[in-house]
């Protein structure tokens, strides 16, 4: 049990990492498309 709540752990830790690499990667986007 101990085992599995370390792994969704590392699985959210991995989610949110994506996440706010996604919204970086959005946050240029959006200023280069900006005129």
């Amino acid at each position: 049990m101990c085992q599995n709540k370390d792994t969704s752990h590392k699985m959210f830790e991995y989610l949110v990492e994506m996440v706010n690499h996604l919204y970086f990667v959005y946050s240029i986007q959006k200023v280069e498309i900006a005129p």
